[in-house]
This record gives C-alpha cells, structure tokens and sequence, in this order.
C-alpha cells in the first residue's frame, strides 16, 4: 500500500502540479499584464492566489482518489491484501540482508589490522583478560574456543568411559543422565576440554529430581500445558519467582560439581507466551538469562553461561553482556530440508552480533543426508561457528569431518 500510495502521491501532488503551475502561471500572468500592466502588485498577488489555489485542489483530489483506489483494491481485487503482505516481506527481507551485509563488512573492516585475530574468529568467549593472540588467559590458565574446535553434543545414554573414548574440545552433556562427577570433570578440564551442563529454564521435566510426584498443571502455578512433543516436558510460566528458585538450584549442584558452565535450553520458550498476550515475556527471560549469569560468575568468573535459540535477544546488550557464546539449531536446514532463505538471513544477522562481540557460535544441526552433511559443516566452518552433526534424540555420539 506504501508503495501505491508514494506512486500516486508524486503523480498528483508533484509531477502534474508544477506542470500546471508553470504553464497556467505564465499564461494567467500574460492576460493579467495585458489587463493591468500598470499594476504588478496586484498580477503577483493574483498569480499566487491562482496557484495556491490550483496546488490546495489538486492536493484534496489526491487524498480522495488514493482513498478510493485503496477502498476498491481491498474490497474487488482478490489477493490484493496478500500480494501487499507478500511485498512487504520481500522488502523487510532485503533489509535484513542489508543489515547482514553490512555486519559482514564490520568483522572484516575490524579484522583488518590483525588478520591472524580474524583467521580465528570466536577464539575467545571465555571470561577473563585476552593476550595479543586473543587467547583467554585467568589465573595463569587458559581455555581456548575456536572455529576448528570440536563439538560434541549428547544427552542421553553417555559417560565417563564413553566421553574419554572421544576427542572433542567442548562436550553438551545432560548432568543427570551422564553421571559425571568432580572427578571425571576435573579429568576434561585438565586437558583443557570444555564440559557444558544441559539445563532447560523453558519447560519443567517430570523426570527431573525437582518434580513433586503430585505436580500437574495449574498446581504449582507456573506448571503449563504439557509439550506434545517430549513427554514429561510441561511449558512453565518462567517468570514466576518460584521457578528461579528451582533453576538456581539446579544450577548450583551443575557449579558445585565443578562444570566448565551451562548450556540453557528452550529460552525461546518466551515466544509461546508473546503468542498468548503476555506482552512482558521477552523482558522476564532476558532478566532471568541475566540472572543466572550473574549468579553464576560471582562464585566463578569464567563460568560460561551459552544459551540455546533465540538468537534475537542478544540485541538487548544486557542479554549479550551476560552470555559468553550461544548455541543455534537448525541453522541452514531442518531435519534434511532446507530453511528458508529468510530465517537464515535472519539467524545471520543475529549470529553477527554475537560474532562481533567476541563470543563464539556452536551450532547443532540434524541433517543425515550425505550432501547435507558436506554442505553444513562447509557452511558452519567458513563462518566461524562450531558445528556438531547428532541424531534428533541426541543419544549417540557423532563425529564427522570435512574431506
């Protein structure tokens, strides 16, 4: 409708006016000099008056007509709303590719004094002072992230023995269902492998040790509606106070173990209440993501705190500042079909903010196509992120390599 609009608008308001004004002006003030030659005030006054007028009409005429060719395109042309909503995409989509372009441009130009710093691209993200190579060193002691690490993401039927058998610089494991103990941590984080602790703060888990055998929806308040898709997966009312209390417990048996930090699931989960009229859930997960850092960092300053999804809330600075990489699903396809080429650009641009902020990209992926598989891990690798290739139930360990 803009778009119609600025069309007409020109053409009425701008292109025949002052085709008018410059032909009837010349000839009004021929007439009027013939008639009046002694009197020039009065042939400028009339002049004007003349296109004021000419201009007021043609003005009023544009309004009333773009009125009535919207009125009638509404209600005659079918499609016409949907051709305009489909316009409007393709225009919003151009900008956020603008806007993608434009970060690109901005890593470059910031990489071009130090190209060595480019070349790896995410090799910081942990807290704590950075050397000249861009290494994080606290305490004497450095972790590294970079985009040739090696990612491994399970949360079901793995241990100790099993994580020892793998060569893998960062590891997602469920605490619960690996078992693993101080010890067996303080064996990876020796060698300087990264262990991140699975904790859902989207949706309650009846199998987990916080579940009441007498829960159910509405008791207590913040139990929602089950998720058909995982059972025993309930939304829960995240901003509920007694919630927090339960994540921070949670996360405080993660920290006391000794994990290298938490990787924090369904913090998209504030888009399904957005849906249902609760106009403040985006803000009560930022506050919530924020407050887990904060919790965490003041008993461990180089806790990593990595969200999952919901890649959109890092253009909070509040939410960026208190994350120290994000992990995305599904970036370039879903299952073994492709995204749609917005989301991606989307996801993209996103994805560059966190880039540009020094905090590193993992990324899960469930392809199982040959061709998929190659394509993913080339797309991940030339942009940095850290890849990782698993079953949808994640309950195996996959490894695999570009040729």
């Amino acid at each position: 409708m803009k778009e119609s609009n600025l069309l007409i608008s020109k053409l009425l308001i701008e292109v025949i006016p002052t085709c008018w004004s410059y032909s009837n002006y010349n000839k009004f003030c021929v007439v009027m000099s013939k008639k009046a030659s002694s009197c020039k005030t009065v042939k400028f006054i009339l002049c004007s008056i003349g296109i004021f007028l000419g201009l007021a009409v043609f003005y009023a005429t544009s309004v009333v007509v773009i009125w009535l060719y919207n009125s009638f395109l509404y209600s005659r042309v079918p499609g016409y709303s949907q051709m305009y909503s489909w316009v409007m995409g393709i225009i919003e989509a151009r900008d956020k590719q603008e806007k993608q372009h434009l970060s690109e441009k901005a890593i470059k130009a910031e990489s071009a004094g130090d190209d060595v710093r480019y070349k790896n691209t995410c090799k910081t993200g942990l807290s704590g002072s950075s050397n000249v190579d861009g290494e994080i060193v606290d305490e004497g002691k450095a972790q590294i992230v970079g985009p040739d690490s090696k990612l491994i993401c399970v949360l079901q039927n793995v241990g100790f023995l099993d994580l020892k058998k793998v060569d893998f610089d960062i590891a997602i494991v469920d605490p619960d269902d690996s078992g693993l103990m101080s010890a067996n941590l303080e064996y990876f984080i020796k060698g300087n492998r990264i262990v991140l602790a699975y904790l859902s703060i989207g949706e309650a888990e009846s199998y987990r040790s916080y579940w009441d055998k007498d829960w159910k929806v509405g008791n207590p308040e913040f139990i929602d509606e089950p998720n058909p898709e995982w059972e025993g997966n309930f939304k829960v009312k995240f901003w509920h106070s007694s919630w927090h209390d339960i994540v921070l417990t949670q996360l405080q048996k993660i920290i006391n173990l000794g994990y290298s930090g938490v990787y924090l699931d369904l913090v998209d989960a504030y888009s399904f209440y957005e849906q249902k009229g609760f106009s403040s859930a985006r803000e009560e997960m930022i506050n919530l993501v924020v407050k887990i850092s904060d919790y965490a960092k003041r008993q461990n300053k180089i806790f990593l705190v990595v969200p999952q999804n919901a890649e959109e809330l890092v253009e909070d600075n509040r939410y960026l500042s208190a994350i120290d990489g994000i992990g995305k699903e599904n970036l370039w396809f879903r299952g073994d079909e492709p995204q749609s080429e917005w989301e991606v650009c989307d996801s993209l641009y996103y994805l560059s903010k966190v880039k540009m902020a020094k905090k590193f990209v993992l990324l899960i992926s469930y392809v199982s196509r040959e061709e998929n598989i190659k394509d993913f891990l080339m797309l991940a690798r030339s942009n940095g992120f850290i890849p990782y290739i698993g079953k949808r139930e994640l309950n195996t360990i996959e490894t695999y390599e570009l040729d």
